[in-house]
């Protein structure tokens, strides 16, 4: 969602919390080891418009919710104007006011003084698609093998197999906002979403036959190298000294919200990441999720 806390003036909380339940009762049951056992060819063999389907049910907020954008609002509420690209004036229910600020821009300024919202749905343009009105312009290919792009940084991320060569798969299909590529490995899809900052590069693993390493080619400008922190997974992208983009320690999670240990290294110009499935404790499908971000200057 958004790249901080939201912070409201004049208002109470927009949402109230919405702390995380460890529900190890639950997982340690009968039924949800059945469902584990059951999830490990479940979603095998699925065509294009099934896998879809299955990304969609198991992680809804990841195929149908914008990365970004201006902030939910409670029913009657609306956006009455930005005050800057990070900060909203509100008109809420029962004549109240509110003014809500985020750590990333929720607007972008048209011309001086003019802003308008961040809208991250796509649109098709040329070969692929687009976001309708970015902060940060991203490139998404109508098919995997064609990389997807960060035109302002001057690189490229490219998913790939073991051999280095570009996933073929499905063509893309724009689902809420994210392009879904079907079946670019045995029962494994490859999802891109644009972001505020940049872009999410996801990996839907849908059974015990998906891959337990996955590669991604980064595209460089002349000169420019892959430099990971010691002790942190993230990656940077190098040039003249100057970081021009990270790649964020990858993350993963099971159908059932469980965590699943992922890490990432480098190679040349290849990341490498590395998911240690356990199929007695994890339940499919499993998403994993690095992030492509442009430094801001």
């Amino acid at each position: 969602m958004f790249g901080g806390p939201l912070l409201v003036s004049g208002a109470g909380s927009l949402g109230g919390d919405q702390p995380v339940l460890a529900e190890k009762a639950a997982l340690a049951s009968p039924e949800a080891a059945r469902a584990r056992e059951e999830s490990r060819l479940k979603f095998s063999g699925l065509n294009t418009e099934q896998a879809a389907a299955a990304d969609a049910e198991s992680f809804p907020e990841v195929i149908d919710h914008p990365v970004g954008g201006p902030p939910p609002l409670p029913a009657g509420g609306q956006v009455l104007g930005y005050a800057s690209t990070n900060a909203a004036e509100l008109a809420l229910p029962g004549g109240k006011s509110a003014v809500v600020e985020s750590m990333q821009p929720m607007a972008v300024e048209t011309s001086p003084g003019d802003r308008l919202p961040v809208d991250l749905s796509l649109s098709e343009v040329g070969g692929g698609y687009e976001s309708v009105r970015p902060v940060v312009g991203v490139v998404v290919p109508r098919r995997s093998s064609g990389g997807v792009q960060l035109p302002e940084a001057g690189l490229s991320l490219t998913a790939v197999d073991v051999q280095g060569s570009p996933l073929g798969g499905a063509e893309g299909v724009d689902e809420g906002g994210s392009v879904v590529y079907a079946n670019t490995q045995t029962d494994t899809d490859t999802i891109v979403k644009p972001t505020t900052a940049g872009f999410d590069a996801d990996t839907v693993l849908r059974s015990v036959d998906s891959p337990g390493q996955l590669y991604f080619r980064v595209g460089l400008p002349e000169g420019a190298s892959l430099v990971q922190a010691q002790g942190m997974g993230q990656v940077s992208v190098l040039e003249g000294g100057q970081r021009i983009a990270v790649v964020r320690a990858p993350s993963a999670v099971d159908a059932a919200g469980t965590l699943v240990p992922v890490s990432m290294s480098v190679e040349g110009d290849l990341l490498v990441l590395s998911v240690s499935v356990s199929p007695e404790d994890d339940e499919w499908p499993i998403m994993v999720d690095p992030e492509v971000i442009k430094e801001t200057e």
